[in-house]
């Protein structure tokens, strides 16, 4: 039986309800536990003593407070701690700038509501950046193992990716480590089906034994609950996991205006930890990982332009480009500053000359072409334009200056929305 880590709660749980009622759970966990040697429910088990664990009994003062014996899930998670100390861990760090990421994630989010589509999450493309850099380096997935009393480096043939996915049951959190099979070999829309495959049948309690067999990496996301370094554990039987977390500015700007963060061409942060074998993987490797990992969420080899090919957006997606605000700088009266406000008045009658082509109105099939006057780029505009203001000439009734984003946003809306409006054809 391979190491159940984070898991063996969670199956020992199934396993007391089937010994009470064999028919409370499925055929393939009954299969499962008829040979299953996991022993007594874990609510009869005493907690492991400091001998059990190979280490030296030590006294403890009487507590102060009420003392619980851990009981269940909780006494798993003692149990699994103590099994991931006997790792020889350790861990790269790495903070990389995700304005590439959060903005290409808005126009494929934008492109999934017009189609209704899949709703892509942050997650999703930090997983799909790590399974693309652990092809480049795929010593970070390698395992130890002893064979006949010596040590070996395992090298998996493929990615089988466990995603730590916490739940509540009965007033107590769970991590449950449930992984994607082979997920190496799937294509980004393939790979998203089966990540929220995973994470429904998780929150909704229908897992399998399969699902949990051969996790080789895992991703954990504690930046979701604004964690902003974190150094996970590393189970047995794995090589590797990735620590994402929150996406944020950096403290030291909390106090800044949203509008001086956007003339000084700021980006969000997001701080990526690795924690992997020492005694298979090296320091070297893992910060090389971690470096091809940021240099594809930037936009390298062609990161993003293969998703939007995949999904079918038809724009291109924002590249990584120095900023460059010469408004700030002449107070908006510079050459420079002058010809990005023409860009955005000609971005906007583009869009109502040729903005209908990308209207979805075609109810046997949606596949609009790439079109460049349709993008801000032919117009020398950037992704660290895109919250500064201009002037819009009253474009939908609003005066005065709207930030790039909301002027991009009216004009996709009203133009290539399920109704495409084509008024410039009078010339």
């Amino acid at each position: 039986m391979e190491p159940l880590g984070h898991n063996r709660g969670y199956i020992d749980e199934l396993y007391a309800a089937f010994r009470a009622d064999p028919a409370s759970v499925s055929e393939t966990w009954r299969e499962f536990f008829a040979d299953y040697r996991g022993g007594p429910p874990v609510t009869d088990r005493e907690p492991p003593t400091s001998q059990s664990a190979g280490r030296p009994a030590t006294t403890t003062a009487a507590p102060t407070g009420t003392a619980e014996p851990l009981k269940g899930v909780a006494l798993r998670i003692v149990e699994n701690m103590n099994s991931s100390l006997e790792m020889p861990t350790a861990t790269s760090v790495r903070t990389m700038p995700v304005k590439i990421l959060e903005e290409n994630r808005r126009i494929l989010n934008q492109h999934q509501g017009n189609v209704s589509g899949t709703k892509i999450s942050f997650t999703h493309l930090i997983a799909w950046g790590l399974l693309r850099a652990l092809q480049r380096f795929p010593r970070m997935s390698a395992r130890f193992v002893e064979i006949d009393g010596r040590p070996h480096r395992v090298t998996e043939n493929s990615i089988n990716l466990g995603l730590a996915i916490d739940i509540e049951r009965d007033g107590q959190r769970q991590l449950l480590v449930p992984n994607i099979k082979a997920a190496e070999q799937m294509g980004f829309s393939q790979f998203i089906a089966a990540y929220d495959d995973l994470i429904l049948r998780t929150r909704s309690n229908k897992l399998t034994v399969n699902d949990f067999a051969g996790t080789t990496t895992t991703v954990t996301n504690p930046g979701m609950l604004g964690t902003t370094l974190s150094v996970p554990r590393l189970m047995p039987g794995q090589g590797l996991i990735l620590g994402v977390g929150a996406i944020d500015f950096p403290t030291e700007y909390a106090g800044m205006a949203a509008e001086v963060i956007s003339d000084l061409g700021l980006s969000k942060v997001m701080t990526v930890t690795s924690t992997y074998d020492h005694r298979v993987i090296q320091g070297a490797d893992s910060g090389a990982f971690l470096a091809e990992l940021e240099r594809l969420l930037q936009g390298g080899d062609e990161f993003y332009e293969r998703i939007f090919r995949e999904i079918g957006v038809p724009l291109e997606p924002l590249d990584w480009t120095a900023d460059r605000n010469p408004a700030y700088f002449s107070g908006g009266t510079s050459t420079e500053a002058i010809a990005k406000q023409a860009g955005v008045l000609q971005l906007i009658r583009s869009y109502r000359v040729r903005g209908h082509l990308w209207a979805n109105i075609d109810p046997l099939g949606y596949a609009p072409q790439p079109n460049p006057e349709l993008e801000l780029s032919h117009y020398g505009l950037s992704l660290w334009d895109l919250d500064r203001r201009f002037i819009a000439g009253g474009l939908a009734g609003k005066q005065g200056t709207l930030t790039l984003r909301e002027i991009l946003e009216t004009i996709r809306e009203t133009y290539c929305g399920h109704v495409g409006v084509e008024y410039m054809h009078i010339q």
